[in-house]
């Protein structure tokens, strides 16, 4: 068994995908292996892929009809044989000797379910540089007590590529993707930090993250995200225990608050109506009126409150 597979799904982003690639150091072909899910690509992914991994015993190259990121990771986690899984999205990159110090680090030889390392985001447009928050200040009793101070008091946010996670783990506990959704890491990582018992956190710098991309599947929003978005909300909400619930309340909160901000940038009202509706069924589980948005919104309503923020923006 490999110590790490690298995951990497790949989507028509022949601009970047080489760099990518150039930036994985495997350090010891024996131990790591990285995979790559061609999803359906009609640019020019594949030539180039296949062109740079052809002498790179490593690297092992899967194409597959387009499933979407969740299907393409799917397929990775399932052709795999780490013991633990990286997910590196295909337009992203890795700092500099990532894997070297992770490998040397001796945290893939600890006994735990969940690595959480620092990250670095760089804009698409002029490449300026913000570095991930420091970890090492961070105290915590549980994964979901880290998850509560790391996101839901700290403003930050982990995505599928902040964790490492052991292969077994995800496995044993049917924890792959959900398919066919967007903001599927929203979801994804709820869950594993609700089965997770172990969290290990690694203060170097592992992961750039590229922001301000055009052509983002993240960068127009449309009513699918804000659907799937209050989906996300009812279906995390019956995976928690009791002692859990705040925590699982305050992000649900917060999606809830995106939807209400989002909102207000379509135009077509029969969408903004069934919206609604499934914006006050996932408020029944909150049981507070905590955020001055979801307050306003239970005293006037949330398509009244849609025209009135128009209106303001107008002016």
């Amino acid at each position: 068994m490999k110590k790490l597979s690298i995951i990497i799904p790949v989507y028509n982003i022949e601009k970047y995908i080489i760099e990518c690639l150039k930036s994985i150091d495997v350090y010891n072909e024996s131990e790591v292996e990285v995979i790559i899910v061609n999803d359906g690509s009609t640019d020019s992914s594949e030539k180039m892929i296949l062109e740079y991994i052809v002498d790179k015993a490593a690297f092992k190259y899967i194409y597959q009809a387009n499933k979407g990121l969740s299907g393409a990771r799917n397929t990775g986690i399932k052709a795999s044989r780490g013991e633990y899984l990286f997910f590196l999205d295909g337009d992203d990159k890795l700092c500099k000797n990532a894997i070297e110090n992770l490998m040397k680090s001796g945290i893939l030889n600890s006994p735990t379910e969940i690595i959480i390392s620092r990250y670095k985001e760089f804009s698409d447009i002029d490449n300026h540089i913000t570095e991930g928050p420091d970890l090492e200040v961070l105290s915590y009793d549980r994964p979901f007590d880290f998850y509560d101070t790391f996101v839901n008091k700290g403003k930050n946010w982990i995505s599928a590529w902040s964790c490492i996670v052991k292969r077994s783990f995800i496995l044993n506990n049917d924890l792959l993707f959900k398919e066919e959704i967007l903001h599927e890491d929203e979801l994804w990582v709820l869950q594993i930090f609700a089965k997770a018992n172990k969290l290990k956190l690694n203060n170097n710098l592992i992961y750039q993250y590229r922001t301000n991309r055009k052509g983002s599947i993240m960068e127009n929003i449309t009513s699918k995200h804000l659907l799937d978005k209050l989906n996300i909300c009812n279906e995390v909400y019956s995976i928690v225990t009791p002692d859990n619930r705040h925590i699982i309340n305050s992000r649900i909160r917060s999606l809830m608050l995106s939807v209400i901000l989002s909102l207000i940038y379509l135009d077509d009202e029969q969408v903004i109506k069934e919206i609604e509706a499934r914006f006050w069924d996932t408020r029944k589980y909150l049981k507070t009126r905590e955020g001055l948005s979801l307050y306003l919104c239970s005293c006037f309503g949330l398509h009244p409150l849609v025209r009135i923020v128009r209106i303001l923006r107008r002016r």
